[in-house]
């Protein structure tokens, strides 16, 4: 036998970062990718600038190093030409696009959930009522978001109730209130699952029934409900049948204009991630029917609170996107016209 020195040291496993963004190393900020599976998910696509996020909302920074990239058809509906801006009052849209699309390996902030999908702003509020929006804009909104082949609409928008609409029960919503208003946003949306675009809406942060507002009744939309760092349902939630889908919404970093960064809690948040998330379905199979985006996101979310909808999981989600019957005719609006 030779006597041999022998070198002994503990195995190491390094992983190699695949984006520098800072921000995603940050464990107070991270922790909705981590929450949702978005990681994994980037091993499959992080994207195709062929497939177009509109967001509708009050303005946009379009300055703003994670807004400026892979912008299409930008829109101001109350000036009806492409002058989309922010500011101070006008910053809320700016915070929800960069949570969909925020550039990828800029060394700054984190990324978007599909940071490679383009995106069209559509502005619909202006510094006389900011954050304020009328029924027809947000109808010109969709309208150009549809006639300009947007394939998913993010709106981050709620109609505000009183306290004493608490008492409000399902069957009341689905008996007595805005049945004349629900018929025409049926119809609109119709519209939109006919071309296979993807509507998503923010559920709403009041702690009420989804459905009180008319505009979130169809079952072709995708409405979505906030969690928190726990994956608990956020206490300002919106809730109920309704609700499609939930995912973070509480402490969400996003942009602010002036090429700046906040962090900002609301379903308004938690809305984006999943138009994030239908963007890189659609990426991996285009001919995904609205019916199947949300037969997938349900069959492979989380289940954490009966009142809200399954905590999605993204890296899930896609290995489902598999190839599908692009002849299928998509009529999931065929009860709720």
């Amino acid at each position: 036998n030779l006597n041999k020195d022998v070198l002994i040291w503990d195995e190491t496993f390094f992983e190699s970062d695949r984006f520098n963004d800072p921000k995603l190393k940050d464990n107070n900020i991270n922790y909705y990718f981590k929450n949702i599976g978005v990681f994994d998910a980037w091993e499959k696509t992080t994207g195709n600038k062929d497939i177009v996020i509109a967001v509708i909302d009050d303005g946009f920074d379009l300055k703003h190093d994670e807004l400026n990239d892979n912008i299409v058809k930008p829109y101001n509906v109350l000036f009806q030409n492409d002058n989309v801006y922010a500011n101070s009052k006008l910053d809320h849209g700016s915070h929800v696009a960069g949570i969909a699309i925020s550039e990828k390996n800029n060394r700054k902030g984190v990324c978007g959930i599909a940071p490679d999908c383009s995106f069209m702003p559509i502005q619909i509020s202006n510094d006389n009522y900011p954050g304020k929006f009328s029924m027809t804009d947000i109808i010109d909104g969709v309208l150009y978001a549809i006639n300009n082949d947007a394939d998913v609409i993010n709106l981050s928008i709620q109609k505000l109730f009183p306290p004493d609409f608490k008492k409000v029960t399902q069957k009341q919503i689905n008996e007595t209130l805005g049945s004349d208003e629900e018929l025409f946003w049926n119809e609109l949306f119709k519209i939109a699952n006919d071309s296979n675009i993807t509507i998503v809406f923010s559920a709403g942060n009041l702690d009420l029934l989804i459905g009180l507002d008319a505009m979130k009744r169809d079952n072709s939309i995708i409405t979505v409900s906030a969690t928190d760092k726990f994956n608990k349902k956020a206490k300002f939630s919106n809730y109920g049948k309704r609700s499609t889908i939930s995912a973070p919404g509480v402490e969400i970093f996003s942009c602010k204009p002036g090429g700046d960064f906040v962090v900002m809690d609301g379903t308004s948040f938690s809305s984006p991630i999943i138009a994030g998330v239908v963007a890189l379905m659609k990426s991996v199979n285009p001919n995904l029917t609205n019916k199947e985006i949300i037969e997938i996101l349900k069959v492979t979310g989380k289940e954490i609170d009966p009142s809200i909808g399954p905590l999605v999981q993204v890296d899930k989600a896609l290995s489902l996107c598999v190839s599908s019957n692009t002849s299928k005719i998509n009529n999931i609006n065929t009860d709720s016209i």
